[in-house]
């Protein structure tokens, strides 16, 4: 079995400089440090913070990928008993094989995915001004279908039976998803009355053109 690096090692291994690091050879990881790339990236600045972003399945849809964030700390852990081997120089023609953490390996290593923060910028490349795009398209595919019961809903509902109001309020809706990386010219804001209360509802999907 191969040594594991004590944690003085690991110190200073990190506190080796890029001239060092350089040295290092990665024994027989290149798929893992693929797929380490391809599921997680450091943004320099979310909120005033570096975090590690990581493409995890979303709770809500499995099927769905979702990026989220988590600190140093709690990434380290999660691959605290996975190892890289590497080989180190021993600055005498020789190397020294040994492990190290895998996520303290691609934290460290050179080529990992990095971004300068985030943006969310619709019908954008993935990334934008070295900022990760979050936009990841719609939910769903479009396809043609009967969507009388929602237009029936907007029309005797939100439009209080006015045929002329549910041609706008399905107009604004249909712009909107048309145009997601746009915003629109005026916000609808939809009244209700009952005889048990009143409640005003703003539509704060888009308010002014910018």
């Amino acid at each position: 079995m191969q040594p594991l690096l004590t944690q003085r090692q690991a110190a200073e291994m990190l506190a080796l400089s890029e001239r060092t690091l350089e040295r290092f050879r990665v024994s027989g990881l290149g798929p893992k440090f693929v797929r380490m790339n391809e599921q997680h990236a450091i943004i320099d600045n979310v909120g005033g913070k570096t975090v590690i972003a990581s493409w995890e399945p979303s709770s809500l849809d499995p099927s769905r990928r979702v990026w989220v964030f988590q600190n140093k700390e709690s990434f380290l852990l999660r691959y605290s008993n996975r190892f890289a081997t590497i080989e180190i120089s021993d600055m005498r023609g020789g190397s020294i094989r040994s492990q190290m953490p895998l996520g303290q390996w691609w934290l460290t290593h050179r080529d990992r995915r990095q971004y300068r923060g985030i943006t969310f910028q619709p019908d954008a490349p993935k990334v934008v001004n070295e900022c990760l795009n979050l936009w990841q398209h719609w939910g769903c595919e479009a396809r043609e279908g009967d969507w009388s019961l929602i237009r029936d809903h907007i029309e005797a509902v939100l439009a209080d039976g006015n045929s002329e109001l549910a041609e706008y309020i399905i107009r604004w809706i249909a712009w909107s998803i048309k145009n997601p990386g746009a915003q629109a010219e005026v916000a609808l804001v939809l009244i209700g009355d009952s005889s048990e209360f009143s409640v005003s509802i703003r539509v704060k999907f888009q308010v002014e053109k910018t």
